[in-house]
């Protein structure tokens, strides 16, 4: 495996992209985020991510076990815990609440039943909530009850949801029927449609609400929409989990130079 497939498959690429999107709503809200926050967004996005995907439950139900890069998770768990405790007692107790969604998300409560991952038809909501409460919730808690907040998480959920469509377009024919993913639902031609019409509706939300002349905001939301109407079950291998993830870390690249 090249040193790309590595980079991509221990979930440092989603992680850094992740972090990126805290970013984003540090712009958006015109606050500063501490380095720490940054450290946290950063490594638990890596361990949480590779827990997801190579993790699995004892027989007696815990710890969790890794199959693969259990190195590189657990030193992220470590000097994750150590900037977990430099930030405030509300962002810690957010970041403990959203921990809860992600192991519901990728564990069954109980050894009898599926998890979030697997219920139909929740998975896309539930995904794009988690990343919304994780990038504008959890590093910006003061802001709760100002209008910009309400208007840049309202925005991060359409927004993720919208860039989770070419996942799903992707998975369409190893998905379980049982899911009911959008594409299963509504076919692809309409999911991408309704991708596109969900994103000019988020770009705008964002663009006017907050009255913020940003070249950068108008390029990624177009780059996803183009993104979007490419998206197709065999698309190529980096497709959605490069180029799609990558959309974060361009809009910071493109904020940052306009």
């Amino acid at each position: 495996m090249t040193l790309f497939n590595h980079y991509i498959a221990s979930s440092l690429h989603v992680g850094i992209n992740v972090t990126a999107l805290v970013f984003i709503s540090s712009i958006y809200l015109n606050t500063i985020v501490s380095i720490w926050m940054y450290v946290v967004a950063f490594t638990a996005t890596v361990f949480g991510y590779n827990t997801i995907k190579y993790g699995e439950l004892a027989s007696d139900g815990f710890p969790i076990r890794l199959d693969r890069y259990a190195w590189l998770s657990y030193l992220a768990a470590a000097v994750g815990l150590f900037a977990l405790s430099r930030i405030s007692r509300e962002q810690q107790l957010i970041f403990v609440a959203v921990g809860f969604l992600v192991l519901f998300y990728a564990f069954p409560i109980q050894s009898n039943k599926r998890n979030i991952r697997n219920q139909r038809k929740i998975k896309i909501y539930w995904v794009a909530c988690v990343w919304s409460l994780f990038t504008v919730l959890f590093p910006c808690p003061e802001f709760i009850f100002e209008t910009q907040f309400w208007v840049v998480i309202s925005h991060r959920f359409l927004f993720v949801l919208c860039a989770t469509l070419p996942f799903e377009i992707r998975d369409f024919l190893s998905d379980p029927k049982s899911l009911r993913t959008w594409p299963q639902r509504f076919g692809i031609p309409t999911t991408r449609r309704l991708g596109v019409f969900l994103t000019m509706l988020a770009g705008l939300m964002l663009f006017f609400s907050l009255l913020i002349e940003n070249i950068a905001t108008i390029i990624t939301h177009f780059i996803l929409i183009v993104l979007l109407y490419k998206a197709k079950p065999n698309q190529s291998k980096y497709y959605a989990s490069f180029w799609v993830e990558s959309l974060p870390l361009f809009w910071v690249s493109m904020a940052v130079m306009s």
